[in-house]
């Protein structure tokens, strides 16, 4: 998102806190009124640079049609969430190596007996396959 001017960071803040009190959003004369501006098309000015930033949204030829758009940000402030702690890095990796090992080690095995299976079942079959051609 662009950045903002000091005039539409107080209106944005201002729009926050009317919508949060009143639950719906101030008519223009009202913004006007609280910053002192006599010209409505100053204030719509304002609202729409808000909107082409992507701060807010709007509906057409709507009076108080003004929706806050959340932030990646949450506002003036950065949210970062907790993943986790920080390991000391040698147990961890030695842990980690274990596991591994282990893990391969099972996926041979299992390679290992499948092939054994398979084979087995295939000279299985085929036996029976012959006994079936030599019985009359």
């Amino acid at each position: 998102m662009l950045p903002l001017t000091k005039r539409q960071r107080e209106i944005l803040d201002y729009l926050q806190d009317f919508i949060q009190q009143h639950g719906y959003a101030p008519s223009l004369e009202e913004i006007g009124r609280r910053f002192g501006l006599s010209s409505l098309a100053t204030v719509h000015k304002h609202l729409t640079n808000l909107q082409e930033k992507g701060f807010i949204k709007r509906a057409w030829n709507r009076s108080r049609s003004v929706e806050m758009v959340p932030t990646r940000t949450g506002g003036r402030a950065v949210e970062l969430p907790l993943l986790g702690f920080v390991a000391p890095p040698l147990p961890f990796f030695a842990i980690l190596v274990v596991l591994i090992g282990v893990y391969l080690a099972l996926v041979q095995l299992c390679k290992q007996r499948v092939y054994r299976s398979h084979g087995a079942w295939r000279r299985r079959r085929a036996r029976v396959a012959t006994l079936r051609r030599t019985t009359p």
